[in-house]
């Protein structure tokens, strides 16, 4: 009787034959994969995709608001830092603010955590016009209110939505103005503003590095650390009040001249320390107390003062030892 052959190695060399032909399948697979992740990382960085971007945002924004949202152009890359050029927001008509620009610079491996970080938000001549009429209403609460409900459809309650938290590190703000217009009094104007704030997300902490304000009549510079519903430490040096802007402030400041000198403000929002040297044309003054910060505008805050001048201290009016805060 013949023995019957075995099969065994012709099997083996069809197996290896078979290994060879799929491992340039897999590679090919492979380049082509990784081909289209770097045409879609190239196409992030062009014209088309920047539009697109632009229309997504736009769409966005004025689908949940009331007011009128645009935005010029987008620039740059996002896997660097972007530009948003000419964002603008109005209701009825009217401007409410105008940034030149807005860059930011995103941190995309947060999201391995489950959050977006955005390392800094740079806002160049933002530009606020802000109005409160005669009715109470003012123009920026009309223009951020949501939009009509009615109007939109509702959501399919299968679609879970994905929500992923957004935290911002720092804001720079440049070259920013304001004009505040109310129905009581002659217009606000901020013809210069610059700051920067770090923000602790953690800690619910902002930092003010360093911030200036001036106004056709004031000047100033603060830096300190605020905790909002917490506490505030912060320092106004140097400071300088107009005459113009004191009289904007409290009628009955508006008698005094223009006032320098340096205020601090540290504690708790419910006790917060006040402390001031202040100047005047032959007047010095010296203030302390303790300030409610959370406290109804109708209640006062107790504040002592010493006053080095006989014209100044017979104005009581003008520094009384109890402060309605306005």
């Amino acid at each position: 009787m013949r023995a019957r052959r075995s099969n065994h190695p012709a099997d083996g060399k069809d197996l290896e034959r078979g290994a060879a032909r799929r491992w340039p399948v897999k590679r090919l697979t492979l380049l082509a994969l990784v081909l289209v992740v770097l045409a879609g990382l190239l196409y992030t960085t062009t014209e088309d995709f920047r539009e697109r971007l632009r229309q997504s945002v736009v769409e966005l924004v004025d689908a949940r608001i009331a007011g009128d949202f645009s935005i010029e152009r987008i620039e740059g890359s996002p896997w660097r830092r972007l530009e948003l050029r000419g964002i603008e927001l109005s209701t009825d008509g009217e401007p409410v603010a105008r940034v030149e620009s807005i860059g930011l610079e995103p941190v995309w491996r947060s999201l391995l955590r489950r959050r977006f970080r955005l390392a800094r938000i740079v806002l160049e001549s933002p530009r606020l016009t802000l109005r409160i009429d005669p009715d109470g209403s003012a123009n920026w609460t009309r223009a951020l209110a949501p939009s009509d409900v009615a109007s939109q459809p509702d959501p399919d309650p299968s679609e879970a939505e994905i929500v992923i938290p957004a935290f911002i590190e720092a804001i720079a703000i440049r070259d920013g103005t304001a004009r505040i217009e109310t129905p009581e009094r002659r217009p606000f104007e901020i013809i210069a503003l610059d700051a920067e704030l770090r923000i602790d997300s953690r800690s619910n902490r902002v930092t003010i590095e360093q911030a200036t304000l001036e106004t056709p009549a004031s000047s100033l510079a603060a830096r300190g650390e605020i905790k909002p519903e917490e506490s505030v430490r912060l320092v106004l040096e140097p400071l300088r009040l107009g005459a113009a802007d004191l009289g904007i402030l409290s009628d009955s400041l508006a008698g005094l001249p223009e006032i320098t000198g340096r205020l601090s403000l540290e504690g708790p929002l419910r006790a917060v320390a006040l402390e001031a040297e202040l100047a005047a044309p032959e007047a010095n003054a010296r203030l302390s107390g303790l300030v409610d910060l959370a406290a109804p505008a109708a209640e006062t805050s107790k504040i002592q003062a010493r006053i080095e001048s006989r014209s100044l201290a017979a104005t009581p009016k003008a520094l009384s030892p109890s402060w309605n805060r306005p």
